[in-house]
This record gives C-alpha cells, sequence and structure tokens, in this order.
C-alpha cells in the first residue's frame, strides 16, 4: 500500500539567506527521494538581507512570498498555509538538515 502523501513545504525566513544556502539542498534531496508530489513556499518577513534575491535567482521555481513589512514568525507560516495546495503542510524552519530518509520515516503517521 502506498501511503504517500503530497507535501507543501513551507519555510519561514527573515534575514536567513546564509541558512537557506546552507540547509535548503537538503530539503530538496529529502522531499526529491521520497518520490512524492511536493511544492516548496518559501515566505520572506521583509528581509533587509538578499534573501530575496538568492531565492528568486538560484530556486525560481518555488512559491516566493513576500510580506510588505515584518509581521512574525506566526503570519509568516500563516501566508504560506494559506497559499498552500497539497494534502500535507510541513513547516520547516530555515536552519533544519533533513536526512534524504526523512520522509521515509514519517508516511506511517498518516495511515489513518
Amino acid at each position: 500500500m502506498d501511503i504517500k502523501k503530497s507535501v507543501s513545504i513551507i519555510i519561514p525566513n527573515y534575514n536567513g539567506r546564509h541558512l537557506l544556502e546552507e540547509y535548503l539542498p537538503y530539503t530538496i534531496t529529502a522531499i526529491e527521494t521520497a518520490d512524492t508530489t511536493f511544492e516548496i513556499i518559501i515566505v520572506d518577513d521583509c528581509s533587509t538581507d538578499d534573501s530575496v534575491a538568492f531565492i528568486k535567482a538560484v530556486y525560481p521555481e518555488f512559491t516566493l512570498i513576500i510580506n510588505a513589512e515584518n509581521k512574525g514568525f506566526s503570519y509568516t507560516c500563516n501566508r504560506g498555509i494559506e497559499a498552500s495546495q497539497y494534502e500535507l503542510i510541513f513547516l520547516l524552519n530555515s536552519d533544519v538538515k533533513l536526512t534524504p530518509d526523512y520522509f521515509e520515516h514519517q508516511w506511517k503517521y498518516f495511515t489513518r
């Protein structure tokens, strides 16, 4: 039985360009290894670094939402959730290093 679900990965960001550069490749590897339908949504909370330019240049295939003013973590996460389109919502801080098989171990929790 295939218990994989589609996943919307939502990453809130505030001045985290260096974190995105370091950790986002691990997230991409993990979700591609999961072999499921997914989207990555990055919500920028009015960063003053070059996060937005970095995302646009390196990851143009991801959905990028930009807050017009700094609204905080909860607001930023909720904007990503509102834009999501898949079965599961996965909120992920920008400084998390997922293992390649991360999602393989999660599917069992969604069988009910």
